[in-house]
């Protein structure tokens, strides 16, 4: 009767984030972040967030712009 009805579906980007958030915490309990081996690890995986978000971040503006572009020439 109470019972709320349950998405089965989560994709393989919310499981990503969730493993990377389960294992930040464990390596903050153990200290491994304080390790030169995990801040190379971490760095690179910031870098390549980094260069994917701002490749699809220009790729989503310049798009924009360009349908306005054309939707503002038609008139």
């Amino acid at each position: 009767m109470f019972r709320k009805k349950v998405d089965k579906s989560i994709t393989k980007v919310d499981k990503i984030v969730t493993w990377l958030i389960i294992w930040w915490a464990l390596a903050s309990i153990f200290w491994a972040t304080k390790t030169s081996l995990w801040k190379r690890i971490l760095s690179k995986w910031i870098s390549i967030f980094n260069r994917t978000f701002c490749f699809w971040y220009s790729l989503f503006w310049k798009s924009l712009v360009k349908v306005i572009w054309i939707f503002k020439k038609k008139k």
